[in-house]
């Protein structure tokens, strides 16, 4: 079963390979590994106010950012035919699975691990589904479908 929310986003022939959360051991890993990206993104973008506030702030910026995240609770990831999908609450994003390298598991432990999808061309596009079970089965399902969208 995958999350209701992938229905309403899906694309006309678009089938949902594979969908989850965070696995219970691996929760917390995915709720700080969010909370320090939106960090790291709020710091960014205090500091290209290019004044000294901005660089004042930002470490304070940043604090406020990864502890109004770091309670999210509410993540879910999904490979489709077509593309890599992640919701944080309300937050979904996507990405086509076509301009993705060959995924890479950045750390397991035991069966619960995370995986890096690293955009061809922009490091800011990257994905990562943290904290899930099986990763090298959702690796090898998301190469798979990655090598059946080719043929399409």
């Amino acid at each position: 079963m995958f999350d209701a929310r992938l229905e309403r986003e899906l694309w006309p022939g678009e089938r949902v390979l594979w969908s989850q959360g965070p696995d219970p051991q691996g929760e917390m890993a995915a709720r700080l590994s969010y909370a320090s990206r939106k960090a790291h993104e709020a710091m960014l973008d205090s500091l290209s106010m290019s004044n000294i506030a901005g660089v004042v702030l930002s470490p304070i910026v940043a604090a406020l950012g990864w502890l109004r995240h770091v309670w999210q609770r509410d993540i879910s990831y999904a490979v489709t035919t077509r593309r890599l999908i992640t919701f944080h609450g309300a937050e979904f994003n996507w990405t086509v699975l076509s301009h993705h390298l060959e995924p890479i598991i950045i750390w397991r432990k035991g069966q619960v691990g995370s995986l890096l999808f690293p955009y061809e061309s922009d490091r800011k596009l990257d994905m990562r589904f943290d904290g899930i079970h099986s990763p090298d089965a959702v690796r090898e399902l998301a190469l798979n479908a990655k090598t059946m969208a080719g043929e399409e």
